[in-house]
């Protein structure tokens, strides 16, 4: 799976009001850390550790924020009273800046997409949203 569609289904999955459907005073929402500069991809295990070569000279050049700042768009979210149910939040100018809401992937705003995402997710794990709403 592409990095794209992992993000698009992972916004989707928290645009689903299955807590509030369930009575659960909860918001479902998402929040994408955009790039912190880490040295993940130098101690990664998909890696080996050796960052490859293209990456090195490319990595650089991407805009991203201290790695201090990684958690910055979801501690926004957490902690914010403004947020909204179904909210998607991230950096303000999309790879950098401070945290802010976010524009929803188009691929991602599909109510239809985002309730099969969830109903496959309780298929596959053998748990529901109703065994623990009673």
């Amino acid at each position: 799976m592409t990095s794209a569609v992992r993000h698009v289904l992972e916004v989707a999955f928290g645009r689903v009001d299955v807590p509030c459907r369930s009575g659960w005073n909860l918001l479902s929402l998402s929040a994408h850390p955009s790039t912190a500069n880490t040295n993940i991809f130098d101690n990664g295990k998909q890696l080996g550790g050796n960052q490859p070569l293209l990456l090195r000279i490319l990595a650089p050049l991407v805009p991203s924020h201290p790695p201090e700042g990684g958690a910055d768009s979801m501690l926004y979210a957490t902690t914010r009273a403004d947020v909204v149910h179904g909210g998607y939040y991230g950096l303000e100018k999309g790879m950098t800046g401070p945290p802010a809401q976010a524009k929803l992937p188009k691929r991602a705003q599909d109510e239809a997409v985002a309730a099969r995402l969830w109903e496959t997710a309780e298929l596959r794990t053998g748990a529901s949203v109703d065994e623990f709403v009673k």
